[in-house]
């Protein structure tokens, strides 16, 4: 069977059997040359969880996928076959030109390229190229581990390489900002870093419960902060946070034309305290 649309063009195989009971057996293959990221809404499982089906829904924006291939073999009645050897279900394909808007709060990824994979009820992006802003994704990855969870999940981990100014526009424009306390906001910043991020992200509950876990490492960088601080030059280090803690150890800069090294840390009480 040929399929062609303004949002579809391939091919596809399948044999079905009823054997008098259930909902029968298939076995069907899928080949499809282009595919539009944007229409994908009309070809997802209803047997999908509602959260999981409204992140799909609202998350892909734009999207041009290659080589997309489908699988579906097994007994109906068994689907989404998390077991492998009872049925297979699986969607691979290459994606590119993507704009993704994975969580309430967050910058979305424009200019994505990817290796998309559903297997049974689990979804695995991995990504090689994107924009957050102005920073380069070096390599991040995307995980609903269950997608037909009552309380589905998005897990992401990702490596991000850019500016630092860009870095800091990041943060200030995400949640991370009030997990580290607006640290950072205001700050002017130069060099070039990479930030590295961890991220679950509950689908029920509009990003409530979010848990983050992340690092930035800037070389050879430099902070300024208003009137109040003075110009930090040189700046060599890491600094480390998680949505309810601030850490960094042994940062090493120039201040007032002489070097320095200090750690920084939040406390239970929510304060910032240094320590030089």
């Amino acid at each position: 069977l040929a399929i062609a649309s303004p949002h579809l063009a391939g091919t596809i195989n399948a044999e079905y059997r009823y054997a008098g009971t259930g909902s029968g057996e298939i076995d069907l293959t899928g080949k499809f040359g282009k595919a539009d990221g944007k229409f994908a809404t009309f070809y997802y499982p209803t047997v999908l969880s509602k959260d999981t089906l409204h992140w799909l829904d609202t998350s892909i924006l734009a999207a041009r996928g290659d080589n997309v291939s489908v699988i579906l073999r097994g007994k109906l009645d068994e689907f989404p076959w998390n077991n492998s050897k009872t049925g297979l279900f699986e969607i691979r394909g290459n994606i590119s030109e993507g704009l993704l808007d994975y969580g309430t709060g967050w910058p979305k990824i424009e200019g994505l390229k990817l290796d998309m994979l559903f297997r049974g009820n689990r979804m695995e992006l991995n990504a090689t190229q994107g924009r957050l802003l102005g920073n380069q994704i070096i390599k991040t990855k995307a995980v609903i581990p269950d997608l037909d969870a009552e309380h589905p999940v998005l897990e992401i981990t990702g490596e991000l390489q850019g500016p630092a100014s860009e870095a800091i526009r990041f943060v200030n424009n995400s949640p991370v900002l009030a997990a580290i306390d607006h640290f950072t906001e205001g700050m002017q910043a130069g060099g070039s870093g990479k930030l590295s991020l961890g991220l679950r992200i509950p689908l029920d509950t509009e990003g409530v419960g979010t848990r983050i876990k992340g690092s930035y490492l800037i070389s050879n960088g430099r902070l300024a902060s208003g009137d109040d601080f003075p110009p930090l030059e040189n700046l060599n280090g890491r600094l480390e946070f998680t949505e309810s803690t601030l850490r960094a150890q042994n940062v090493s800069t120039q201040i007032f034309g002489g070097p320095a090294q200090f750690s920084l840390e939040n406390g239970k009480d929510g304060q910032l305290r240094v320590m030089a």
